[in-house]
């Protein structure tokens, strides 16, 4: 497999994925590509996941190969070990329950080398357990594709777009040491963060290529759930390495928009949704780091264009004072189920 030209190395970080992981591999032996492998990167399953893991390495042992990890890294260590052993020109990253269409590598690597582009995007489809349709969305924007200027990367830094559905330039990823910040979920938003500071051309193939599964057992969707903090701690990392790459100096306002989003204007509502009872000194706590370093937030010329009008409420009211958001959310939250309520007789 080493003496092979390998366009693009696909990394899949495994984690108690038995019921979904066959048709996610599935879909990526059966790519029309014929230049690529496949690293199943194995984050300490509990489940049947490793035996799944072994039985393709076993079944293609030209294309898949197997990394394991020794302790369990929430997902991002393992997907940095797998741009590590990667041989491809290019990454992607799959997650174990999502899947591609057929000829997805094929058509995103064509572009990439018409291009010269060091990403390539596409759109993707969200789906269900019965692969119906829910939505489909664009990923990057119009405005984003294309050689980067000054003014595409203040967009890119605002809304640098999801991983997934992404091919990347593996060099780019080694030459400015990007990662995943170690044993912390949602790192994807760390990432593309700090990819868009060095991305110079991408590029866009303008079809739902991706699937991305939608389960009502996602982990991100459960109760009381400890890996909620790390929607802050991710947010917070990514402040800390602009600032030493250079890059908030340049792109102060972009950077400071996209941090108080994840840190405080899309947490304040995790915590007062996902946590019975609220999480009120995780509230305070956001509130008073929010109140000493960006007093002015709401003046950002990014906050008003980018900020639903219920997002802004419940974050000024977690300003005023987190039980007054706590509150009110409990008096919306019961509208929003009255509604739905009404709707459905």
């Amino acid at each position: 497999m080493d003496d092979r030209i390998i366009r693009v190395s696909i990394i899949v970080p495994v984690f108690n994925a038995e019921k979904t992981l066959s048709r996610c591999i599935d879909s990526l032996i059966s790519q029309s590509l014929k230049e690529k492998e496949i690293i199943l990167a194995d984050d300490v399953s509990s489940d049947g996941s490793e035996k799944i893991i072994d039985a393709y390495c076993e079944k293609y042992p030209d294309i898949v190969r197997k990394v394991k990890m020794s302790q369990n890294t929430k997902g991002s260590g393992v997907i940095n070990k797998g741009v590590e052993v990667a041989l491809g020109e290019f990454v992607m990253v799959v997650d174990n329950d999502d899947y591609l269409q057929p000829q997805a590598l094929e058509k995103m690597i064509a572009v990439a080398d018409k291009e010269q582009a060091d990403v390539v995007d596409c759109y993707f489809r969200w789906v269900d357990e019965e692969e119906n349709t829910l939505r489909i969305e664009e990923g990057n924007t119009k405005e984003q594709i294309g050689r980067i200027d000054d003014e595409k990367r203040k967009g890119l830094f605002v809304n640098p777009g999801r991983r997934l559905s992404k091919i990347i330039k593996r060099q780019l990823i080694i030459e400015n040491e990007l990662g995943y910040p170690e044993n912390v979920c949602y790192g994807d938003n760390y990432f593309m963060e700090l990819l868009m500071g060095y991305v110079s051309y991408i590029a866009k193939v303008e079809e739902p290529l991706y699937n991305y599964f939608v389960s009502t057992g996602s982990i991100t969707r459960k109760y009381n759930n400890p890996i909620t903090y790390d929607r802050v701690k991710s947010a917070e990392l990514i402040l800390e390495e602009t600032k030493k790459r250079g890059f908030f100096e340049k792109y102060q306002e972009e950077i400071e928009f996209r941090f108080v989003e994840l840190f405080y204007v899309n947490s304040v509502p995790v915590f007062l949704a996902k946590f019975k009872p609220a999480e009120i000194n995780e509230l305070k706590r956001l509130r008073k780091y929010i109140k000493d370093n960006f007093p002015r937030y709401r003046k950002n010329k990014y906050f008003r264009q980018r900020v639903t009008r219920l997002y802004r409420i419940i974050s000024k009211l977690n300003d005023i004072s987190p039980r007054l958001a706590i509150m009110a959310f409990g008096i919306i939250n019961c509208g929003l189920v009255k509604k739905i309520v009404k709707a459905r007789k």
